[in-house]
């Protein structure tokens, strides 16, 4: 889960680099070629990844492995049986809207920032794009100290302290953080977002981790097995989270300014916490994972 987490996390600070080097170069040379440019990128991309797929897709896939995580069977009453396949589906319902909430914040951060930086420091599409990718970029180290001490905690507390750090990377994008800290409010933004980003996106890729453990997962042919789950999951951040997060933070953003904006994110960071420590904790079977 971490490995594809931190995958998706250096592609799309990657590709906003990408973008912003094509903006920088105008390729179209035309009004407006620079972002012309980048769609033109982004179809090509899209239509090479749609070729491999076509070309890779196995002609059948009953020889195919099924490498999805397997259920265990509750050894109780049928009461007790009943109970625990209710806390299961419980269980996944919450991961489903965690992984909602996470590419809500993580889509409005990208689209808010950019305003912001646009709008009120006047910097141009390129230099916003370019500031944004290298701090999502930021996943590089954070997956690199994850991976040297992932043993040191379990995986709930790693969860936890994540959603922790996302919280307190949130309260930097407030404008009088700047003041605060002594510097200037794009590098404080950036600086919250180079920490909210891999903080939060890394957490969740976690708390996908917690759903696939086998006295939580669904048995296989249900609509909450663990391949189903993996389909609802990318449902949630891309068809609902990222679809509302980008013009709510921007709607936010033109209205009250940097300081709502802040608030949107610090408030969705907090119930993302608590819904963590009070719906995904106790519904989780064993206390140790």
């Amino acid at each position: 889960q971490a490995h594809c987490a931190f995958a998706a996390m250096f592609g799309i600070g990657l590709g906003a680099l990408a973008a912003a080097s094509l903006g920088a170069l105008n390729v179209c040379r035309v009004r407006g070629g620079d972002m012309q440019g980048a769609g033109v990128a982004y179809v090509a991309v899209a239509l090479a990844v749609l070729a491999t797929t076509v070309a890779l897709y196995p002609a059948s896939l009953q020889d195919v492995p099924d490498r999805q995580a397997s259920a265990d069977v509750a050894e109780s009453s049928e009461e007790g049986q009943r109970s625990d396949h209710c806390r299961r589906i419980a269980l996944s319902s919450v991961v489903i809207a965690m992984c909602a909430l996470r590419g809500f914040v993580i889509a409005g951060l990208e689209s808010g920032i950019a305003l912001l930086l646009e709008s009120v420091h006047n910097w141009s599409t390129t230099e916003a794009g370019a500031a944004i990718g290298l701090c999502f970029l930021s996943c590089i180290p954070v997956q690199l100290a994850y991976s040297l001490l992932r043993s040191r905690l379990d995986i709930l507390t790693w969860i936890r302290s994540y959603s922790v750090v996302s919280i307190l990377a949130a309260s930097l994008l407030y404008s009088g953080c700047a003041w605060k800290l002594g510097l200037g409010e794009p590098v404080t933004l950036l600086v919250g977002a180079s920490v909210l980003f891999p903080a939060l996106y890394l957490g969740d890729s976690l708390v996908g981790g917690v759903a696939v453990l086998g006295h939580n997962v669904l048995p296989a042919g249900s609509w909450l097995s663990p391949n189903m789950m993996n389909m609802y999951r990318l449902f949630s951040i891309m068809g609902v989270g990222r679809l509302v997060g980008a013009p709510l933070a921007n709607t936010v953003t033109d209205r009250h300014g940097q300081d709502g904006y802040a608030t949107e994110q610090v408030i969705s960071a907090v119930v993302y916490l608590l819904l963590f420590e009070f719906l995904l904790v106790p519904l989780n079977k064993k206390s140790k994972v």
